[in-house]
């Protein structure tokens, strides 16, 4: 792990800042990427300087082109990924982002965040989708908001002191450009967003509707270069057939957007009919255009195309001459290899275990505004970037590698995290094997205690791949294991319970015999999401008795290591929708369950059973806790169990007379969503406490006096951390499976 001294020197930053970095001892383990990258950007003065945000709430800054990523704290910045990060044009160190709703400015490269002024009046509106700073007057801060009903545009002109509307201009901002040679007081500024193209030629106290020569109705992209001689424009506009004939697509104005001149010429994608069933439409679309004030006459622009391969894919195109010609730029699946269209992409873990690349939905595009060789995108969980034009083009997010004896790579991230695990395990027989759960990836192992990862998305079985859940381990049989598997992820956070993600695609359970590399599935009476897998220590180790939950299904019990099942729900509420099994020492059953959608606590609890399942009696009973996600029993007292809950009397609730009464042991006004407790496996009275999906002053307490007070981890950078599992081999480490970053190793105080 990079320490905050060396990043921070690395980055060239003072000692008050180093002061300020956090997350020192916090490692990330597991893939790199993994979820969904959005609004890739890269500062003008240091070509090795990207930033990105993603779907899991996180914000990442490079200082050497993603050889080490760093996330900033969720309290800096989160969710800041629908807009890309803007660079003044003059300070290198000064940077401003988004949080949430609210524009933020950091002056010491990333490391520190604090708003850009404290009247943003669009706080409420909806989302940050655009800031720009003018380049020759940067006190000028451009923001531009989408909601879902209409657009705004904002103006400071005092560094974010104050803010004003801009007038008459409606729709999704997608960039602001400037007239370069034009006067401070009659500044030309050009705005190009979804409704259409504005002008304004008295520095944005009035704009005017642009749109002569182009399509009437909506814009899908804009850019924009004023360099001494010339200023040119780009505008892109759907696409669509008119006469048999493809129209709409890219246009450009020479004349600051008085007129405006279609240049769909040589090379760029006209199809009227899609080529293969993976193509995008029928149609070729345009969007995410980039140009600079350094070569007005290049722009880039990307085609969601009409085939899977060239030269009609989905690709970025590049214009030298305004848009005269066209050349495709951007060859990413292993499998092209015709003469000019071979594959031009750095490779990463999962384009080398697949075979092939997925080619998906551009979601940032920004060009280097002092190098236009320069392009950073994102596309699906990949980032990448080209410092010569698009001739090649970097893989920032694969992180490093190691080959095995047997020629397979192993991967080691390189802080650039995204996805979401369920459980981290050790192997029973061989400390150096261990194991993550995952969502959308399915499931990583390592062979030298977590260094580096094989990625097994591709090895899971048919149809479950997306999630691994949760592993049984034999206690004596050495390779044996369990896995609880499905298509649902999400399973029990907000978007499955509340219908965002759909939670009753396939799932069950397999068999491995050699470590996880290979599985078998198991036939159950259900194919449904499972969740967890318990076996039974005192069974027979040629008929092991194992339970399963099933999300849906209830709790299902095998007496033959797996070959047959049978339903053993007696007492469980009828929607069935378990989560987590225990199977206590003194062979207690216990399984959780969670409500539907909301204010079902019915559906909702912790169930115990006394006899190996054949009925069921909710400890939890008169309780109003209608979103239960996970629990805890005591090792060493079956009596004692932990029940954080979320959104109804939102905190950690004990008891330790086996649900005869409960006591709420921590709650906290700001914060209402409680994932679990762990007790230390050693330290006696030590209980830890996770929160997720919306943390707001910590994602994780720890409490030395069995609940009594409570202690933040205010170092810890993520704001959703979900299980714990304990290293067994050194008292002061753990490991947190978190809500979208994968797996973090931490301390075990705060």
């Amino acid at each position: 792990m990079t320490s905050a001294k060396a990043w921070c020197v690395g980055a060239g930053l003072s000692l008050s800042a180093l002061l300020a970095c956090a997350g020192e001892e916090y490692e990330f383990l597991g893939l790199s990427s993994g979820g969904s990258i959005f609004m890739a950007s890269c500062s003008p003065h240091d070509t090795k300087l990207l930033t990105v945000a993603t779907d899991m709430s996180g914000a990442f800054i490079t200082y050497d082109a993603g050889a080490k990523w760093h996330m900033v704290d969720f309290r800096q910045l989160s969710n800041s990924n629908s807009c890309a990060a803007a660079f003044h044009p003059t300070k290198p160190e000064v940077i401003y982002w988004v949080k949430e709703t609210e524009v933020r400015v950091s002056k010491d490269k990333g490391v520190t965040w604090a708003p850009a002024g404290a009247d943003q009046p669009w706080r409420k509106q909806g989302a940050v989708v655009r800031i720009w700073l003018d380049p020759d007057y940067p006190e000028r801060i451009f923001v531009g908001v989408a909601s879902k009903d209409a657009g705004q545009l904002y103006l400071s002109e005092d560094e974010g002191k104050s803010w004003r509307a801009c007038p008459s201009i409606a729709g999704r901002v997608f960039r602001v450009a400037v007239e370069r040679k034009s006067p401070a007081a009659q500044r030309v500024y050009f705005v190009g967003a979804s409704d259409g193209f504005y002008r304004s030629d008295d520095g944005a106290k009035t704009f005017t509707l642009k749109m002569q020569g182009l399509p009437p109705g909506a814009l899908t992209g804009f850019a924009a270069g004023s360099g001494e001689k010339q200023t040119i424009l780009y505008a892109a506009v759907p696409c669509e057939l008119k006469d048999g004939k493809l129209a709409g697509g890219m246009f450009r104005s020479m004349d600051k957007g008085e007129s405006w001149q279609r240049c769909m010429n040589a090379k760029i994608n006209q199809d009227t009919k899609k080529r293969s069933e993976w193509a995008a439409g029928d149609l070729p679309q345009y969007s995410w255009l980039a140009a600079c004030d350094k070569m007005p006459e290049r722009a880039y622009v990307f085609c969601s195309g009409t085939s899977y391969h060239p030269p009609c894919h989905a690709t970025f195109y590049r214009t030298d001459d305004a848009g005269e010609s066209w050349q495709e730029l951007f060859f990413s699946d292993p499998r092209f290899k015709e003469k000019g269209m071979e594959c031009n992409v750095e490779t990463d873990w999962e384009t080398e275990n697949w075979g092939q690349r997925e080619q998906g939905a551009t979601r940032g595009c920004e060009i280097n505004a002092a190098n236009p060789d320069m392009l950073v995108m994102d596309q699906g969980r990949s980032i990448f970037y080209t410092l010569d034009a698009g001739k090649t083009w970097k893989s920032p997010h694969r992180g490093t590698t190691r080959a095995d004896a047997e020629g397979r790579t192993h991967w080691a991230n390189s802080g650039e995290v995204v996805t979401s695990t369920w459980n981290y395990y050790i192997d029973p027989f061989d400390k150096n094997r261990h194991y993550i759960c995952y969502t959308d990836i399915g499931f990583a192992r390592s062979l030298d205690a977590g260094q580096t990862w094989l990625p097994e998305m591709f090895h899971l079985p048919k149809g479950w791949s997306n999630t691994t859940y949760a592993l049984a381990f034999d206690p004596e049989v050495k390779g044996r294991v369990w896995g609880a598997f499905s298509a649902s992820h999400d399973i029990p956070n907000y978007n499955a319970i509340f219908g965002g993600h759909k939670a009753t695609r396939p799932g069950g359970l397999a068999i491995s015999n050699d470590h996880c590399a290979t599985w078998a599935k198991l036939k159950l009476p259900v194919e449904l999401p499972c969740m967890s897998v318990v076996v039974d220590p005192k069974s027979p180790k040629e008929k092991r008795t194992l339970y399963a939950s099933v999300f849906g299904g209830g709790v299902l019990r095998s007496t033959d290591g797996g070959e047959t099942w049978e339903a053993k729900s007696n007492g469980l509420d009828p929607d069935k929708r378990c989560l987590k099994l225990i199977l206590h020492q003194d062979g207690t059953l216990f399984v959780a369950s969670t409500g539907k959608n909301k204010n079902s606590p019915a559906g909702s609890g912790v169930f115990r059973s006394a006899d190996k399942g054949e009925t069921w009696t909710k400890i939890t009973a008169g309780q109003p806790w209608d979103w239960i996600r996970d629990y805890t029993v005591k090792t060493d007292d079956s009596q004692t169990v932990l029940v954080p809950t979320s959104r109804v009397e939102p905190g950690l609730h004990r008891t330790t007379d086996g649900g005869k009464t409960w006591q709420t042991i921590y709650k906290n006004a700001k914060e209402n969503y409680f994932f679990g407790a762990f007790y230390h496996p050693t330290n006696k009275g030590w209980i830890y406490l996770t929160i997720v999906e919306g943390a707001v002053e910590a994602s994780m307490y720890l409490s030395k006096d069995d609940g009594a007070t409570w202690l933040p981890f205010t170092k810890l950078p993520f704001g959703s951390i979900q299980r714990i599992t304990f290293d067994p081999d050194d008292p002061k480490r753990m490991y947190l499976s978190t809500f979208g970053a994968s797996i973090i190793k931490a301390p075990t105080e705060p």
